[in-house]
């Protein structure tokens, strides 16, 4: 599988993001506490349907927010393009 793109809105610490990656090399950097921690958990929420930080989805939700929406783009190993929701 390959991901395409991820959009977030009041996921952790990110109010609203869109990314878009790279099929073949992808670099995430930042200082402390900007949210690469948080990319990497909505990619594993997708990739098993689960948090590795937290049992309860509720506590994804920022500080603030009502609710969260992510949303993946990819590319099967088959070549099916797919977006998947979670929220």
């Amino acid at each position: 599988m390959i991901v395409r793109g991820l959009d977030l809105v009041n996921f952790r610490n990110i109010a609203q993001a869109a990314l878009s990656f790279s099929p073949t090399f992808n670099l995430i950097t930042g200082r402390n506490a900007q949210g690469k921690t948080n990319i990497i958990e909505a990619i594993y929420l997708f990739s098993l349907g689960r948090s590795f930080r937290t049992r309860s989805l509720d506590e994804a939700v920022r500080f603030e927010g009502d609710y969260f929406f992510a949303m993946l783009s990819g590319t099967s190993d088959s070549g099916v393009v797919f977006d998947i929701e979670a929220g």
